[in-house]
């Protein structure tokens, strides 16, 4: 138990009064008009079952492709590998895995989480076979919230020497089936084994959801130059080239007084070639912890123009890495459709840290499979809803 000056509220914690106190030289000893509080912190509460894989794989949901299940592995060991007690999980993303976005493995379990909640999502992880062809093993650590917006991060592990650490923390949009798991996909630098260590993959409860006042209004568009009507003003372009390809363009269209931000992916002659190649632009804007906020926007695709292939675009709200916490999207981040007329964006997003977050359009080599990519964008709004 620990005494402390009464401040305010104390998110996931127990309160307790005990009384008022004259004023002395002791630091716990105040005015006759303050309070001193006692709390203790709520214990953090455990939901998903068996995450030490000591039981093998029970309660735990697995999915492979079915074009690489022969080749995928998704098991438990006992060999001595392990972080925390005897056992921990294996997996394999095959070398076959080719086809970006749907050649994929991942391991989760369902839960049923309140949008008035925090939660923590943490795992340790090792590169299993740092010596293979590729730089890195990229690891997804995602929750799929109900509505079908997702909370969580992709990481890059570049070395095998131990177990890594991995966490983010969240509250869904709203209360009701959330899926929580981690998944191998194909690798942006080419093809080969990924093998890596899970142990502990824990889902917590760690207190109420904090809820910090948004002093604006409801409702109201909090970015700058929706429209593009002033071209490129308030937004930052942004772009990686490292084939220097032609054809990967930003530019306003103007059709009638009407502008429009265009982004241009070209094709490729395989499905690798441009898989780090992207080019997009953002606007920064403060979000507030515990509100709910809507992304919108107005997408026309114009290449192609029927529905010869889908497209992927990444639309989305970054949170930068800070001291304090990871790095972390907000929102679909890969929104794939197959439209070649104009059509209406909108998903909500829940931030669960009061802080600077990029909303971003993007549109990215990366599981377009080498198919040209040219889309427009307008009307880029994000309003806090009640």
């Amino acid at each position: 138990m620990k005494l402390t000056k009464f401040k305010g509220k104390f998110a996931g914690a127990m309160l307790a009064i005990i009384g008022t106190m004259v004023a002395c030289d002791s630091d716990y000893q105040v005015q006759e008009e303050e309070l001193i509080v006692a709390y203790a912190e709520a214990p953090e509460v455990l939901l998903n079952t068996n995450p030490g894989f000591e039981e093998g794989l029970t309660g735990w949901s697995t999915y492979k492709a079915p074009s690489i299940a022969n080749d995928a592995i998704i098991r438990v060991d006992n060999n001595g590998n392990a972080k925390f007690g005897n056992k921990h999980l294996f997996m394999r993303l095959p070398a076959s895995a080719t086809i970006n976005g749907s050649e994929y493995i991942n391991l989760g379990q369902t839960l049923n989480l309140s949008s008035t909640k925090r939660y923590r999502y943490s795992a340790w992880v090792k590169w299993a076979n740092p010596n293979n062809s590729l730089p890195s093993a990229i690891i997804s650590i995602w929750a799929r919230n109900q509505d079908g917006s997702y909370n969580g991060q992709d990481v890059w592990i570049t070395d095998g020497n131990d177990y890594k650490y991995l966490t983010f923390e969240f509250t869904p949009n709203e209360t009701g089936n959330v899926f929580c798991y981690i998944s191998l996909l194909t690798h942006q630098n080419g093809f080969d084994n990924t093998d890596i260590f899970v142990d502990a993959l824990r889902i917590e409860e760690i207190g109420d959801a904090i809820v910090d006042v948004d002093p604006r209004p409801a409702n109201q568009n909090l970015l700058s130059n929706s429209f593009f009507s002033q071209d490129f003003a308030n937004w930052t372009t942004t772009s990686y080239n490292p084939h220097n390809v032609s054809g990967l363009n930003k530019f306003i269209v103007n059709d009638n007084g009407n502008k429009r931000m265009r982004l241009e992916l070209p094709g490729a002659s395989n499905n690798t070639y441009l898989n780090e190649t992207w080019i997009g632009a953002y606007q920064e804007v403060t979000l507030y912890a515990g509100n709910k906020y809507v992304l919108e926007a107005n997408i026309d695709r114009v290449v192609p123009d029927a529905l010869q292939y889908e497209t992927i675009v990444n639309l989305y709200a970054l949170k930068p890495e800070t001291p304090n916490s990871p790095r972390a999207w907000l929102g679909d981040v890969d929104y794939k459709f197959n439209k070649s007329e104009n059509h209406f964006y909108s998903q909500v997003i829940s931030p669960t840290e009061t802080t600077t977050y990029n909303i971003t359009a993007r549109v990215f080599g990366w599981a377009n499979e080498g198919n040209p990519v040219s889309v427009n964008f307008d009307n880029i709004k994000v309003k806090r809803i009640e």
